[in-house]
């Protein structure tokens, strides 16, 4: 009796995991990924057609390690990588330098901080935004960071 009970429990785990005709589907725009490493040039060839965004982090001590010397070469690779495969990024701002705070996991909310904070998501609106100069002259799709 209890084969039939576990086969009956099986039978009805699989109904339960089928997909079924009336399903619902995500919206345009709605599917989207959080990468846990950096993507490769790969990943982004292997997400085109079906993901349309990508959450990307902008780490600020390792783009401005000091003040006014940008390295954008990594921020700037996954933004064009992205926008090739067709991928919106959806980007966060995280951390602060040292010459902002004493370690990187501190939010900027003093008064100093807090305008050096405004400063730099200042520089990567020109840089990103819409009417970016990273778009300008490059041959890839324009995909604006945001929403």
């Amino acid at each position: 009796m209890s084969r039939t009970w576990a086969l009956a429990a099986a039978l009805v785990a699989i109904a339960l995991l089928a997909p079924t005709a009336n399903a619902a589907t995500a919206p345009p725009g709605f599917f989207g990924v959080v990468p846990q490493a950096l993507p490769g040039k790969g990943d982004f060839k292997r997400m085109e057609g079906s993901v349309e965004t990508v959450r990307m982090p902008i780490l600020w001590f390792e783009v401005e390690p000091r003040k006014g010397e940008y390295d954008f070469a990594n921020v700037d690779r996954e933004v064009e990588e992205a926008a090739g495969a067709g991928i919106r990024v959806l980007p966060f701002v995280y951390g602060s330098p040292g010459w902002v705070e004493r370690a990187n996991a501190v939010a900027p909310l003093g008064a100093r901080p807090l305008a050096e904070w405004k400063g730099f998501l200042r520089v990567l609106v020109h840089r990103y935004g819409p009417q970016g100069s990273f778009w300008i002259g490059n041959a890839h799709q324009k995909l604006p960071c945001g929403p």
